[in-house]
């Protein structure tokens, strides 16, 4: 005799959709869609980063002071960076991980990363300049501000 038994009525009648027409229409127009259905994208949708490379980070404090305790964590890491100077890689290494876009001077660029195309604004943008002087300047000071104003033909 067989010891297992198997009642497709009754297991047909066990399953249900709590679906409507449209609900199902939908479902299955999504699987369907296959150019969507491999296995970085099912990862990416259930929220898995890969470490080396996120593309954000989600941070959870259990209470308000973890919150606030994440904050000055950031803000000292930001106030670190820009004590640094490097501005201009933070943005440029922003923008290579695809969050945004930049103008800045050619200079900054000079050694961009590998991931980046740049290209020359047309016309070129124009930048006003100014001179900082010492309250007390030296001689070789005012001449050196008198030769930029003859220069660029400065008018205050």
């Amino acid at each position: 005799a067989n010891g297992f038994h198997f009642d497709a009525n009754a297991f047909a009648n066990a399953i249900q959709f709590n679906m409507t027409q449209e609900d199902l229409a939908s479902l299955m127009t999504n699987y369907m869609n296959s150019e969507e259905l491999t296995y970085d994208n099912n990862l990416t949708k259930l929220g898995y980063a890969d470490k080396n490379s996120p593309e954000t980070i989600s941070i959870y404090p259990v209470d308000f002071p973890a919150k606030e305790k994440v904050m000055d964590l950031i803000d000292a890491y930001n106030s670190d960076m820009t004590a640094a100077g490097d501005d201009d890689s933070t943005i440029l290494s922003i923008v290579a991980q695809g969050l945004g876009v930049t103008a800045m001077p050619l200079l900054s660029l000079r050694n961009t990363l590998e991931d980046l195309q740049t290209m020359k604004l047309e016309p070129v943008p124009k930048r006003v300049l100014g001179v900082a002087l010492p309250k007390s300047p030296t001689p070789a000071a005012v001449s050196f501000a008198a030769f930029l104003r003859k220069q660029f033909a400065y008018a205050p």
